[in-house]
């Protein structure tokens, strides 16, 4: 144990740790407050936009129930939030040619009024493209003798609407699966809070430097980002030779930098890893299952609050998870490389390196903040990584597995691609 002191005990001045605190929080406000590519935004807001309004469209026929549960919307109410949010990208300049084409069209479809758009375009893009939903409302407006061509491309873009709907029938369905299952063992996950409350954090090393390991964690956030970027340097010949390879070797290694330094720094022998972080204990799975019942209790509370005050934001789409080499990517991403490295740091390291200096509560509250900050969604979206960081600890301390909340982790992370993917990237893929 002699080593450690050479290396963790080590407290850094709180002159660096001031600096590199600042240096953090102005690449973090700067990463938030820099406004993303056109076509990146176009991107995600074309996709989410053809989603709303074939599942509205769709759900005019259906019963009631089916209204209820998918938070029906008049196709004109729908129609008017998109273009508001069109306008808000046009204000901010963030609109690529495409979609400030597919502006024009939901003006016309909006306005019944398609004379003020050139069909000609849409039909002949008919014969090789499948259409947005916004363009055939406008065939259809147009009042025009369709050909046989045009009425297969009609009805077909009225089967894709039923083809979303049901892919969309995914997130209630596996929401509520996994609800059902994990019942039973609620009270198995409640049990975790008390006894993570009144268990002692094991301590990695005795008297760990807190502002050391701070330093450390923000540091290399900074230098990983950078290195992240910097990758993109490279030219574009290289990237295609092997799609989204690259994409994932360079995520992992970005991953899963600061963990191998925070391990290499404070764990001076290989042999002391597995037990110190709690690699070598066996999950619980009941508990884990337990907590994503609590936690999918919690969403639809939220979910329900944010639609009835008009906040639900509108989904933030990446073309790199496009087809199944997307899908690849972001299984290995989301599901494996971010619960594994995520909970080495914010648990593992920073939560038992808090608690070795502040109570309970002010260690989860703290740890939970940081997890926050780098996954920040807007406010939606941050109220649920941060009942997920608060849940993930007890289910770490009570039974003193990393292994539980890596579990716990991926899981929370398959649910959400297991119902995104395919309506996002799987339907417009294939």
């Amino acid at each position: 144990m002699r080593s450690y002191k050479k290396t963790g005990t080590r407290k850094v001045s709180s002159i660096l740790l001031g600096i590199v605190t600042i240096c953090w929080v102005y690449s973090l406000v700067f990463g938030y407050t820099t406004p993303p590519y056109a076509s990146e935004h176009s991107f995600a807001l074309l996709r989410e936009a053809d989603v709303e309004l074939r599942v509205s469209r769709e759900l005019e026929n259906k019963s009631e129930l089916s209204k209820v549960l998918f938070n029906y919307k008049p196709t004109e109410e729908v129609l008017e939030e998109i273009l508001g949010e069109f306008e808000k990208g046009i204000d901010e300049n963030l609109l690529d040619d495409e979609a400030l084409l597919a502006y024009e069209y939901l003006k016309a479809w909006h306005t019944l009024d398609p004379t003020r758009v050139d069909t000609k375009v849409l039909e002949q893009n008919m014969e090789v493209d499948i259409l947005w939903s916004w363009e055939t409302e406008v065939l259809r407006l147009s009042k025009k003798s369709f050909d046989e061509v045009t009425e297969l491309a009609l009805e077909y873009d009225r089967d894709s609407d039923a083809s979303v709907y049901r892919l969309c029938l995914l997130t209630p369905y596996l929401s509520f699966s996994v609800f059902l299952i994990g019942f039973p063992f609620i009270g198995h996950a409640l049990r975790t809070f008390n006894t993570a409350g009144k268990a002692e954090a094991r301590p990695i090393v005795g008297q760990w430097s807190w502002q050391t390991l701070l330093t450390i964690i923000l540091g290399i956030g900074l230098v990983d980002t950078n290195i992240f970027t910097l990758t993109y340097l490279l030219p574009d010949s290289i990237w295609m030779l092997a799609p989204n390879f690259f994409e994932i070797l360079v995520d992992g290694a970005w991953r899963f930098l600061i963990p191998i330094v925070l391990i290499f720094y404070f764990i001076t022998r290989w042999r002391h890893v597995a037990p110190l972080l709690g690699l070598d204990t066996a999950p619980q799975l009941k508990p884990i299952l337990g907590m994503m019942s609590l936690a999918l209790i919690y969403q639809e509370i939220l979910f329900r609050i944010f639609n009835a005050l008009g906040k639900i934001p509108w989904a933030t789409i990446s073309s790199t998870e496009d087809g199944v080499s997307g899908l690849i990517y972001v299984l290995l991403s989301a599901v494996i490389f971010a619960p594994i490295a995520e909970e080495i740091i914010y648990r593992a390291f920073l939560y038992r390196g808090l608690r070795n200096r502040f109570p309970y509560k002010w260690s989860i509250a703290l740890s939970t903040l940081f997890f926050v900050l780098i996954h920040y969604y807007g406010w939606y979206g941050s109220l649920s990584v941060a009942a997920f960081g608060i849940l993930a600890v007890p289910l770490y301390i009570a039974t003193r597995s990393l292994w539980t909340p890596i579990i716990y982790h991926a899981l929370t992370n398959l649910l959400i691609t297991a119902s995104s993917w395919p309506l996002y990237h799987g339907f417009y893929s294939f």
